[in-house]
């Protein structure tokens, strides 16, 4: 899950004394720390994008899931405006959809196909089996079903598998195979305009 890498804001960056020091606590592994730090350096800057972007990434290592679904659908809209931002909060909606133990994974992803095999349309559980098949690195085919659910109902939980799709490509990069191959299929379907990185349209 490369968007949720610790790393990706730098140090050199001019940052609030709290997100510098919340940014060193990640580093030391000390996630609930920073998270209590980068709550605090949004209040004190709530225009700054990257400080609730550094908070996703610390309550998902924590686990915290609930948090970061509620962080996420109660961003100001402005903030939305930053790309890296709004892809990592589809990313975060992703990861969020499905929280099953890793155990269950294998009989999970099993029971999804063959429910949507006998039934197409059910968006939720495409969105559920995205999710899945991304945390276990299945990057190919979590994409596959957020473009089945671009395709045939495209404006499902406010646009998702849009969303989605641009959240993996931004984490692929633009020469990746696959973002070729999907940006393609995009192309090529009567009616879908192609699909761009940094685009929000819809």
């Amino acid at each position: 899950m490369v968007l949720l890498d610790t790393n990706e804001v730098k140090t050199s960056d001019v940052l609030l004394p709290d997100h510098a020091q919340a940014l060193s606590l990640l580093k030391q592994g000390e996630i609930e720390l920073a998270i209590q730090k980068l709550t605090e350096a949004m209040l004190h800057s709530p225009e700054d994008s990257r400080i609730p972007a550094d908070l996703l990434r610390a309550l998902v290592l924590e686990q915290r899931f609930d948090d970061a679904e509620r962080l996420v659908y109660n961003l100001p809209v402005g903030l939305m405006n930053d790309p890296q931002l709004r892809n990592l909060c589809a990313h975060v909606e992703l990861i969020t959809a499905n929280t099953s133990p890793d155990s269950d994974m294998p009989k999970l992803i099993m029971n999804y196909y063959m429910s949507l095999e006998e039934s197409p349309d059910q968006p939720e559980k495409r969105l559920e089996l995205a999710s899945i098949l991304l945390k276990i690195d299945d990057i190919e085919s979590s994409l596959e079903q957020l473009y089945m659910i671009r395709l045939h109902d495209r404006a499902f939980r406010n646009y998702i598998g849009h969303r989605g799709m641009q959240a993996l490509f931004a984490m692929l990069g633009d020469e990746h195979e696959l973002v070729e191959k999907y940006r393609l299929k995009l192309e090529q379907e009567t009616g879908l305009a192609p699909l761009c990185q940094n685009s929000s349209d819809h």
